[in-house]
């Protein structure tokens, strides 16, 4: 519930693009499996550029958030992963950029 009120006040806060990593823990048995979100991470913004609330969604660099990915996966501990990420944009922005958003997500795996 903590986690939960705390990302409803960071989407609060959020421009025309909110993105970021999801980090928790995957746990699974013979039947089911289950996935523990245990809090977020907002992309920050690359030293020479825009803030990412500020930016479209065509204008994500890709390259940053795979150097995000790679830099927080590092400083986690055993256990803790990547479970996935959070975009928040247009609808028009989403539509135009459904390939983008696919290829994000397949930094995560």
């Amino acid at each position: 519930e903590f986690i939960q009120k705390k990302f409803s006040q960071h989407l609060a806060t959020v421009g025309s693009l909110g993105f970021g990593l999801l980090i928790g823990s995957s746990v699974s048995d013979k039947n089911t499996s289950s996935t523990f979100i245990f809090n977020y991470v907002p992309t920050p913004p690359e030293s020479d550029g825009p803030e990412v609330s500020t930016i479209t969604l065509n204008q994500l660099n890709a390259s940053w958030v795979y150097e995000h990915i790679n830099q927080v996966s590092k400083m986690l501990p055993g256990g803790v992963i990547i479970v996935g990420l959070y975009l928040f944009c247009s609808s028009q922005d989403r539509a135009q950029n459904t390939a983008k958003i696919y290829k994000l997500l397949e930094f995560v795996k």
